[in-house]
């Protein structure tokens, strides 16, 4: 376990950990938007009290995914600066993934100030045995990030229930030894196995990608698929589990990038990422957002975003249906795949597969080195 110089440990961050942020990090506000937020606030975003476990953390989290824009130009040392950068203005929940090659450079970063931050982190419950990936991609977190427990570990992408019942499993024996201190379940698509995994009640927390473009991963979504996520956001919910939604950019289309609708008003186009944000903050069954950021600047721009009024409004919505009338016929959308209808629609085809038998290999490699 890392230890900051002040003795501040990681079981001390909810009373600590935040007022560490910067001296002009923390304000008491009186009213908070909804009451998911704590009424405090780190560089001007709100917190929330986590439903499990109790952690306080601001509402916008980081996740680590594309900092691989950066390390795909060989900018390592950018990677690492991005993440560090976000920790220092106060950010402290951080997303990433055991196969994902940005979770080292994330590691990199992020261990040095591990006793200060909330880690989740997750992995697909492949076969043939998905307790063995479980419990190895556990123990490489660990040695990655230098530390003694992980935050919550999540099941990625669960395909199938009962791999994902053997993970789940396998999770509880790793919370039992003290090495994990929650359980959840993340995915673009699969909901409907979601759902039955929620349902068990053996869940702390659930990540489901959401936004207000139908798009899963790299497919579009089903109404099918859309009405799973409503089910198991409501039950989720209900049980208390921390709900925290991803990709409520859709990915990257909800940004100031023109490429995707080179025609749409530049005035306009600004005004997206906040409007999106927005919208998926609105429903009150989210606890937070987690953000892709791929650059300081993108810090910046989300905590201005989280920051400031975050009501969604009239223009918001005018503003996100006119612009996505225009994504539907735009090439990044009509090449998608087709919708996901069922469950096994979703099932990972023979390149998901193949890459992620690589990359367990390199993972098991590291750990026995």
């Amino acid at each position: 376990m890392n230890e900051q110089q002040d003795g501040i440990n990681r079981r001390q961050f909810v009373s600590a950990g935040l007022a560490a942020a910067g001296a002009v990090g923390v304000a008491s506000s009186a009213s908070a938007a909804t009451v998911r937020e704590s009424g405090n606030r780190v560089n001007g975003v709100p917190t929330t009290v986590l439903p499990r476990g109790g952690r306080e953390v601001p509402i916008f989290g980081v996740g680590c995914a594309y900092i691989g824009y950066l390390m795909a130009r060989g900018n390592m040392e950018e990677a690492e600066r991005v993440l560090r950068y976000a920790h220092e203005r106060g950010l402290r929940y951080f997303d990433s993934a055991t196969l994902y090659p940005t979770d080292q450079v994330a590691a990199r970063a992020l261990a040095p100030v591990m006793d200060d931050i909330y880690l989740t982190t997750r992995s697909p419950a492949m076969p043939p045995d998905p307790a063995k990936v479980m419990r190895t991609h556990v123990e490489v977190t660990l040695k990655r990030y230098r530390t003694d427990v992980i935050d919550c570990f999540k099941i990625h992408n669960a395909v199938d229930y009962d791999d994902s019942m053997r993970a789940l499993d396998e999770l509880e024996k790793m919370r039992e030894e003290g090495k994990i201190r929650q359980i959840g379940v993340s995915s673009h698509v699969h909901f409907e196995t979601i759902y039955r995994l929620i349902d068990t009640e053996r869940l702390d927390q659930v990540l489901l990608g959401r936004s207000y473009f139908p798009k899963g991963y790299y497919q579009l979504l089903s109404q099918h698929n859309m009405d799973w996520r409503e089910r198991c956001m409501n039950r989720a919910h209900a049980l208390g589990m921390n709900v925290i939604g991803m990709k409520c950019l859709g990915g990257v289309l909800y940004t100031r990038d023109p490429e995707r609708a080179p025609d749409f008003p530049e005035e306009k186009r600004k005004r997206l990422p906040a409007a999106a944000i927005r919208w998926g903050y609105d429903d009150p069954r989210i606890t937070m957002y987690n953000i892709g950021i791929a650059s300081t600047q993108d810090v910046d721009d989300t905590m201005a975003i989280f920051s400031g009024d975050m009501t969604y409004t009239d223009e918001d919505r005018e503003l996100l249906a006119e612009y996505s009338t225009v994504l539907w016929g735009s090439p990044a959308i009509r090449e998608m795949d087709e919708p996901y209808k069922r469950p096994g629609d979703a099932a990972y085809n023979d390149e998901d597969m193949n890459w992620l038998f690589r990359r367990m290999e390199a993972v098991e490699r590291e750990l026995d080195s």
